[in-house]
């Protein structure tokens, strides 16, 4: 009985935390389109943007990534979960570079139409 109810309360902790990752997966889909800043952002990075943005414990972060949880002794969680954050690490690395070159090329246009206002008023 005991078991039972911790796998309910458990498996609605994650359907919650699902619908939140969803929600924000959508508010960012929502932001790429709306804005067009970031063209070379994909649908898989934006969905490891929302899973990050979600609050997970490990356990639910080791879950989500490992089958077999239950069966792990304390090392090798501690182990998978280390694989897992660099991962996770990884991926955030790959979405802040595409939004710092993005942010770049931004900037790069505005100084050259800076450039040319410039010129266009010194003649």
């Amino acid at each position: 009985m005991l078991k039972e109810e911790t796998a309910k309360i458990l498996k609605d902790k994650q359907r919650k935390t699902l619908e939140v990752e969803k929600e924000k997966l959508e508010n960012l889909k929502k932001v790429k389109e709306t804005e067009n800043l970031v063209p070379s952002i994909t649908e898989e990075n934006l969905a490891a943007t929302a899973n990050a943005k979600t609050k997970q414990s490990r356990g639910e972060i080791l879950r989500r990534y490992a089958k077999n949880t239950a069966e792990l002794n304390l090392k090798e969680r501690r182990v998978v979960f280390s694989k897992v954050q660099a991962m996770r690490a990884m991926q955030a690395k790959e979405v802040f570079l595409k939004e710092l070159a993005a942010i770049g090329k931004q900037l790069e246009k505005q100084k050259d139409t800076a450039a040319v206002d410039f010129e266009a008023r010194k003649a």
